[in-house]
């Protein structure tokens, strides 16, 4: 509702272009890389509702303002990003700031190795906050589609499968 809103307020005091910013985990969680449909992958029942409840949370607003109001309104999703300030809590944080931690913690304690978690199948794709804001400049600018676009690669990585 706080977006909905976000988009009603920009239509009624004439915003030029609205810019939503989603995440791609409104896509079901085995959807193969890259991500070319909103309702690709293999779905059991649960994630078919929740999938459909973010997509109309996400894309509703956007395409339905564009239709309605003819408002200019873009949805971007981008992928894992990290950065500068990033969070670095090993209890919530995402993989790349844990991973620096642990390496960090792992130098200073003259440990031999470093302890990942998992089996290292797990996948993810990652942008770095920087592009991430230059792609928002540039579809903000430049992007004029109701479709949503996916921000990053387009290809994901292991853990397993990074350079020692």
């Amino acid at each position: 509702m706080i977006g909905a809103q976000m988009m009603e307020q920009g239509r009624l005091f004439g915003v030029e272009k609205f810019v939503a910013i989603g995440t791609v985990c409104s896509y079901p969680k085995f959807t193969p890389v890259p991500f070319r449909s909103r309702t690709s992958g293999s779905l059991s029942g649960r994630d078919q509702r929740a999938l459909r409840a973010r997509k109309e949370d996400a894309d509703g607003p956007v395409g339905g303002y564009r239709q309605e109001y003819g408002f200019n309104s873009i949805n971007l999703l981008p992928v894992n990003l990290y950065g500068p300030r990033d969070n670095f809590d090993l209890e919530s944080s995402h993989v790349i700031p844990a991973l620096i931690r642990k390496c960090l913690e792992a130098k200073r304690a003259s440990a031999p190795s470093v302890t990942c978690w998992g089996t290292g199948r797990a996948t993810r794709e990652f942008l770095y906050v920087e592009d991430a804001a230059e792609a928002v400049v540039l579809a903000a600018e430049r992007y004029g589609s109701s479709e949503p676009v996916n921000l990053g690669s387009g290809s994901e990585i292991s853990t397993r499968s990074w350079p020692s």
